[in-house]
């Protein structure tokens, strides 16, 4: 398996975006018990809860986190181009699939990164028509340097209220995982995603369930195909040809 090194300062954000983890353990459920007293006004209550979790399970979020993105980069891997340079990732996190995706092409593609170094005050999540962010970009980058990627082939973008993709190049791929059309719709970026690629390109997404999101797709791209599927989303992909 691989093992994606990771800062301490990345497992904060990473516990803001997989809120599934350790679900068995009593005394980490005590401690997501304390982070609900944020919704009565006591919202550092967050923050120490966070920390505690940092501070007596540190290697065991790290552990799952890696769990996660293999997973994740085993759904997908098989569909990657055979000889791309650029994938744009939106809603990236802490980029720990950028870095598998990186060292599938041998550290010889440009990772391109969209998301906002910003954490909401009123933490939420769910599907709602605008997106939310508990992440920093900073951060995205330090992983990936860390394990590996030049900082050459590193390039990030700040998710703005216009939702434009602003960077000039053009993608060979496309990908957002749990972000996207799961957390916000999949006409936020369709258009200009579509304009981005070139062609023979791919979009790998994952659409939550009951949106439609993967009709947008259809009729957009003239196909999709769905790769993988949970009780929650459907990763979908589709080609630009």
């Amino acid at each position: 398996m691989n093992n994606i090194k990771l800062p301490e300062e990345s497992l904060k954000y990473i516990l803001f975006q997989r809120t599934h983890y350790l679900k068995d353990n009593i005394f980490f459920n005590f401690l997501t018990s304390i982070a609900l007293l944020r919704y009565i006004g006591l919202v550092w209550f967050h923050s120490l809860s966070t920390e505690l979790k940092i501070f007596f399970y540190g290697p065991e979020i790290k552990r799952e986190y890696n769990k996660d993105i293999e997973f994740e980069y085993s759904t997908i891997k098989d569909y990657f181009l055979e000889d791309a340079k650029s994938v744009l990732d939106i809603g990236c996190g802490v980029a720990g699939i950028d870095v598998l995706i990186s060292k599938h092409y041998s550290n010889n593609i440009n990772i391109f990164l969209i998301d906002k170094t910003y954490t909401n005050k009123k933490i939420y999540y769910g599907f709602k028509r605008k997106a939310s962010f508990y992440n920093s970009l900073d951060i995205s980058k330090n992983v990936l340097e860390l394990n590996g990627v030049s900082s050459d082939n590193i390039f990030i973008q700040e998710a703005n209220d216009n939702n434009s993709i602003d960077f000039k190049e053009s993608f060979d791929i496309v990908i957002s995982l749990i972000s996207w059309g799961f957390h916000y719709p999949v006409f936020t970026y369709l258009d200009s995603v579509y304009d981005k690629l070139n062609q023979n390109g791919i979009l790998i997404i994952d659409v939550k369930k009951s949106t439609g999101g993967e009709k947008e797709i259809e009729k957009k791209f003239g196909n999709y195909k769905v790769i993988f599927e949970n009780k929650e989303m459907i990763r979908v992909l589709a080609k630009k040809s």
